[in-house]
């Protein structure tokens, strides 16, 4: 995890361990795509939109995750 400005970059492997583990629930905020240098995507997401993107294979040509905590 690398801390930015305004929320915190994970690897996509990361944040499905943080999701998988209850570590981040959708009340807890919102994240959004990106790549490994926290560039903004506009693809926006929470825990579960993640897990469903997983289980199709959707969004995966972006390799990390912002999330923003509330």
């Amino acid at each position: 995890m690398k801390k930015l400005d305004l929320g915190d970059l994970f690897t996509r492997d990361e944040f499905r361990e943080y999701v998988e583990n209850g570590w981040f629930i959708d009340t807890d905020g919102e994240g959004q795509y990106s790549n490994e240098n926290g560039d903004w995507t506009g693809k926006w997401l929470s825990p579960s939109s993640f897990t469903l993107d997983e289980d199709k294979n959707k969004n995966m040509e972006y390799t990390h995750v912002i999330w923003y905590n509330k």
